[in-house]
C-alpha cells in the first residue's frame, strides 16, 4: 500500500498533523504491511498538498515548540483515494519473507550465530503476534468489518509465521537444516 493512500484514508477519518498520522499508522499496525519512514511521510504530505489533494485547515501556534500544521483531505483527494484503492486492488498479492533468502544458504553460516538470530526472530514474532491479538480484540467492538478483516488476517499470517519459525529453529538446533533430500517424507503438495 502506498503511503499516499494511507495518508488520504486516515485524513478521511479525521484532520491530522503529520506526527499524528504516523502514530495512527503505527497504532493501526500499518507498519506490518507497509514501510513507514518519517521522511517519506512528510514528502508525501508535501506532494499531496502541492497537488491539491490535501490542504492546511489549521495552524496551532506553540510557545516553546514549532507551529503544528493540521491537514484535511480535499474533494480531489477523495477522488484520488478512490482511484488509488482500485489501483492497489489490481496489484497481485505477494508474500515477501527476507528470511527465506538467508535460510537458503544457512548451511554456510556460523551455526551458533544463526540459531541466535533465529531465536531473536522467534521472540519478535511472538511479540508481534501478542500485539496483533490485542489490537484485534480491542478493535472488535468499534472497528469497521473491513478493518477487522485486516487485523484478523495479519494475526493469522503471523501465527503461521511463528509456527514456521519455531520449526526452522528446532531443525537448526538439531543441525538438520543442511540435510539433503526429503528426510521427513513430506508429501507433494496437491
Amino acid at each position: 500500500m502506498s503511503i499516499k493512500l494511507a495518508i488520504l484514508g486516515l485524513l478521511m477519518e479525521s484532520d491530522s498533523h503529520p506526527y499524528e498520522l504516523k502514530q495512527r499508522m503505527k497504532e493501526g499496525s500499518m507498519s506490518f504491511y507497509m514501510k513507514i519512514q518519517e521522511g517519506s511521510l512528510y514528502y508525501a504530505i508535501d506532494q499531496l498538498r502541492k497537488d491539491g489533494h490535501i490542504e492546511i485547515c489549521e495552524v496551532q501556534k506553540g510557545c516553546n515548540r514549532p507551529d503544528k500544521t493540521i491537514y484535511r483531505i480535499t474533494d480531489s483527494g477523495v477522488e484520488l483515494l478512490k482511484r488509488s484503492i482500485v489501483k492497489e486492488m489490481e496489484k497481485p498479492s505477494s508474500i515477501s519473507k527476507p528470511i527465506c533468502g538467508v535460510l537458503t544458504f544457512s548451511e554456510y553460516a556460523d551455526a551458533e550465530q544463526f540459531q541466535e538470530k533465529l531465536k531473536t526472530h522467534l521472540i519478535q514474532t511472538e511479540q508481534r503476534l501478542d500485539h496483533l491479538k490485542q489490537l484485534y480484540n480491542d478493535a472488535l467492538p468499534t472497528a469497521p468489518l473491513s478493518q477487522l478483516y485486516v487485523y484478523r488476517s495479519s494475526y493469522e499470517h503471523c501465527l503461521i509465521e511463528l509456527n514456521w519459525i519455531r520449526e526452522v529453529y528446532e531443525q537448526a538446533v538439531a543441525g538438520h537444516l543442511g540435510d539433503k533430500g526429503n528426510p521427513y517424507q513430506w508429501e507433494p503438495i496437491p
